[in-house]
């Protein structure tokens, strides 16, 4: 009976198939508007496209020619980058069930290359390293690595889920500073990936610990870190708005619809519309989400907590949140003018978009004029007010975007947006009465230093308010987003 059990296991263990989940989709044939069902396959180094009679491999991608992926409620769609002419897109109900379990094996790949890079360069001998295992479901993959133990502050951290960027294997070592965890963490909704990011990745959202902006700006090479951010998102918008403007300004000939069926594997319109559409959503998202990112950690609240924090951290937040945001709005730029070129519109939404750019500039200089005067409160305002215009700008194009389609990626109704922004000023408000109350109160009491307490109180109470309304302004176009949740979420825990 035990070799009866050990035969069949190494007959299921020789069998190509094992260790690969299925997924049933159906793809577009070559040549025809026609779908045939196909079997997709995701295994911890591949993913690979069965046929689904007689389970042949048609087709196997490995997981490090991986560059993006998107899911919506209907289709699934691969990039891979350089490695492909076009996009790999297919129709499926489990499309999040696929963006998450390549989510976490390329985690497994990404955090095994981490830690082979970190004992080769600290020389941790195999038997002084710890081993860790890691489990990724549905698919049960397992693998065990060494990890070289670390050094420093314990500290507790909210980990986000990918704001639209996960690394590949070529740049997995570099975001070393962060902890990564399962999937079963990440939010059910998955975004499209970028490299070159892996860095960005992950941003902490406890703003009740962060430092003064002034000394995270001035504190050596971590405020050069900053600065490079800032310097390099301003000259990636500059080239951005003048290929803009060269488009607008130029006649523009567009090329037939048989060219990019062509390009696209001959799909038609519609699909090449929906993965746009999916695109254009995970990048705004993205977008979304980093400047309410930022409006938190140039929050003023709170700043006498600061002192036994580092300021490093801090300050990489904030360049990954300003890099995450100039990649995702140069990519929204592309995509939008594959977009507009299929709709034939040429002048609207370019406009919109080259506002966005302009808006986005003038957050980049509110940030570093806060370093050089983190005591005048008008700067904070101007930040406070130039995420609210960028968020006004989101909610126009998302808008203008649902028009043109049938089934709204985007977001949910507009009525739910205006509820949501309903609220946040019923909260302003209500605040703004309590304030007045409390100093009313400030002048019956004796002591000074419960004077003060209350005052401070009410003036912090009163700041969070504004950084509220702000968030929500900023994330109400794309509130599905989990990214834009959590950061609403957390504004309105600082209140």
């Amino acid at each position: 009976e035990l070799d009866a059990k050990l035969k069949y296991t190494q007959l299921c263990r020789s069998l190509r198939t094992y260790g690969v989940t299925f997924f049933l989709v159906k793809e577009k044939m070559s040549g025809k508007n026609k779908l045939v069902p196909r079997l997709l396959g995701v295994t911890k180094e591949s993913i690979v496209r069965v046929d689904e009679r007689t389970k042949d491999f048609l087709e196997v991608w490995p997981l490090t020619h991986v560059k993006r992926w998107t899911a919506s409620p209907n289709t699934f769609t691969l990039d891979f980058g350089d490695y492909a002419t076009a996009y790999y897109s297919v129709q499926t109900h489990e499309g999040q069930q696929i963006s998450q379990l390549i989510a976490g094996y390329i985690d497994i790949i990404l955090k095994k290359k981490k830690d082979q890079d970190i004992a080769r360069r600290e020389g941790v001998a195999d038997e002084e390293a710890t081993l860790i295992e890691d489990i990724i479901s549905p698919g049960k993959a397992t693998i065990i690595q060494p990890n070289c133990p670390s050094f420093g502050y314990v500290h507790q951290q909210n980990v986000f889920s990918p704001p639209v960027m996960r690394g590949t294997y070529s740049d997995g070592s570099a975001h070393s500073q962060y902890q990564h965890y399962g999937p079963e963490y990440y939010p059910s909704q998955s975004y499209p990936m970028y490299p070159d990011q892996e860095q960005e990745e992950y941003f902490g959202s406890q703003i009740h610990e962060q430092p003064p902006l002034s000394t995270i700006l001035h504190s050596g090479a971590s405020g050069t870190v900053l600065y490079s951010s800032i310097e390099n998102a301003r000259n990636t918008v500059n080239s951005a708005q003048s290929q803009l403007a060269h488009e607008l300004q130029m006649e523009y000939a567009q090329p037939p619809l048989s060219s990019l069926i062509d390009t696209q594997q001959e799909y038609s319109i519609e699909d090449r519309l929906d993965v746009s559409h999916q695109l254009l959503t995970s990048e705004l998202s993205a977008i979304n989400a980093s400047t309410a990112q930022i409006v938190i950690l140039t929050s003023d609240i709170n700043t006498n907590q600061q002192t036994n924090r580092r300021n490093s951290d801090y300050n990489h937040s904030l360049g990954a949140a300003i890099s995450t945001i100039t990649n995702n709005l140069n990519e929204f730029c592309k995509e939008m003018d594959v977009y507009t070129n299929l709709i034939n519109d040429q002048t609207n939404l370019m406009e919109q978009i080259n506002r966005l750019c302009s808006i986005f500039n003038d957050l980049l200089t509110h940030i570093e004029a806060l370093s050089d005067n983190n005591f005048d409160p008008s700067i904070r305002q101007n930040i406070l007010l130039t995420a609210s215009r960028l968020g006004e700008i989101s909610q126009d194009l998302v808008r203008r975007l649902a028009n043109e389609i049938t089934t709204n990626y985007f977001d949910s109704s507009i009525e739910y947006q205006e509820k949501l922004l309903a609220l946040a000023k019923l909260v302003a408000n209500t605040t703004a009465a309590y304030v007045l109350k409390a100093k009313d109160i400030a002048t019956n009491v004796q002591e000074q230093n419960t004077v003060n307490n209350i005052i401070s109180t009410a003036t912090q109470c009163a700041l969070a308010t504004s950084q509220l309304v702000a968030c929500t302004k900023v994330v109400a176009a794309t509130i599905s987003s989990p990214l834009c949740q959590e950061q609403l979420i957390e504004s309105a825990r600082s209140v």
